[in-house]
């Protein structure tokens, strides 16, 4: 790890073997309405900022990209002050120390100025429609989003136990799309949280022709939370949920250092782990009602890809401004 993270080579044949590899892999994922929709909801909510970059880059970002733009990113990411080290397992502390001292100790690089964050975008100030219109999908993915808060918000307990309500096979937006409806094989929602801003994404995926059906019954069941807030029942079987999730994933010592490095890359005290219960449980139903009406609901960005043909003429019912993008003319970078 040591030689990885401090003196990689980028052997030129390694990196064309990744490149391609990256460029097949995007392929793929241009191919599923799912994944597509996802890649488009993340660039609509995070506009030009980082966040808005898709991670996997694009077909045109990794075409352009050769072995001495890895280097020079490198150069500049991978700094002794970016990095936190972190060891866990049949080591002692004192050990531990001495083995970070060893390999690292010596890690010194020239100072270079810290780039102030790039200005996240403001949230839509109505709701809209973007519909990517992909015929040859076998269905089509269906995706409400909203951009969410950092990790280090105040709300994070609170939007996690709002999160869990939707979730799961007895969330809210399973049993209304899936169980009630037979719209769809499933439907869930997750926070996303990072450490400059976050995103709410609700998906499903449903036949062409109940498109619109579903989209209404989503937009119905996340405004649920307002106007009937989980009663103690419901509360406290998605904490259960969460709860028995969080423990499981810091039941190994893979698990625990992987909770610890995500405290330590959003800049949250690494003591929360002894206090995330208590504040799971803590959280209330109005708690709930308010982080809903506040940051899931308003104005939400719906977004659709595949074959618009059979419910184009409908979307204008859910929004005033609705795009309809053919999948072949979909630039990420651009939208």
């Amino acid at each position: 790890m040591t030689e990885t993270v401090r003196e990689p080579t980028f052997l030129q044949d390694e990196f064309e073997r990744a490149r391609t590899r990256s460029l097949s892999d995007l392929r793929l994922a241009y191919s599923s309405p799912s994944s597509l929709a996802r890649l488009v909801a993340g660039r609509l909510i995070g506009g030009d900022s980082p966040y808005g970059h898709p991670v996997a880059g694009t077909p045109r970002s990794l075409e352009a990209l050769v072995r001495d733009d890895v280097a020079a990113f490198h150069q500049h990411a991978f700094r002794p002050e970016h990095g936190t080290l972190l060891l866990g397992g049949d080591i002692s502390i004192d050990d531990a120390f001495a083995l970070a001292e060893k390999m690292f100790g010596d890690w010194r690089t020239d100072p270079h100025p810290v780039s102030d964050p790039a200005a996240l975008p403001q949230p839509a100030a109505k709701r809209r429609v973007v519909a990517i219109d992909k015929p040859d999908a076998g269905r089509t993915a269906v995706i409400v989003t909203r951009p969410g808060l950092p990790r280090s918000h105040p709300s994070y307990y609170a939007g996690a136990v709002t999160s869990a309500m939707f979730s799961g096979y007895s969330g809210r937006l399973n049993q209304e799309v899936r169980v009630k409806r037979g719209l769809s094989y499933g439907a869930g929602a997750s926070l996303i949280w990072r450490r400059e801003s976050g995103q709410f994404v609700a998906s499903t995926l449903v036949d062409h022709k109940r498109t619109t059906e579903a989209v209404r019954v989503m937009l119905d069941t996340l405004e649920s939370l307002a106007s009937r807030p989980p009663d103690e029942r419901e509360l406290t079987t998605r904490k259960a949920s969460m709860l028995g999730g969080w423990n499981r994933s810091i039941e190994t010592s893979e698990g625990l250092i992987g909770a610890l490095a995500e405290f330590a890359l959003y800049g949250i005290p690494l003591d929360e782990l002894e206090r995330y219960s208590e504040r799971v449980l803590a959280i209330d139903a109005e708690n709930v009602r308010q982080f809903a009406e506040a940051h899931i609901i308003p104005d939400p960005t719906i977004v659709l890809v595949g074959d618009t043909g059979n419910y184009a003429s409908e979307l204008g019912t859910f929004a005033d401004e609705v795009r309809i993008i053919p999948a072949a003319d979909l630039d990420l970078e651009a939208l």
